[in-house]
């Protein structure tokens, strides 16, 4: 494992590496959503909990802003 800082270009790659591999469209939820797998029951709570996260972000930036 490197111990020392990474110039720009280590930096990317490697920041670039862990997306294609780890990004949040690889995760089998989405896979499925995207395929259209999921059941009805399984996409709205998809969409409620996003719509919920969503709408909290601004407290949550004002809190730890505050």
């Amino acid at each position: 494992m490197t111990t020392g800082l990474w110039d720009r270009e280590t930096f990317v790659e490697n920041l670039r590496a862990i997306g294609a591999r780890a990004y949040h469209d690889k995760h089998p939820f989405h896979v499925a959503m995207n395929e259209g797998w999921l059941s009805p029951e399984a996409l709205r709570g998809w969409v409620a909990n996003r719509f919920y996260y969503q709408r909290n972000i601004p407290v949550k930036d004002a809190a730890i802003l505050s």
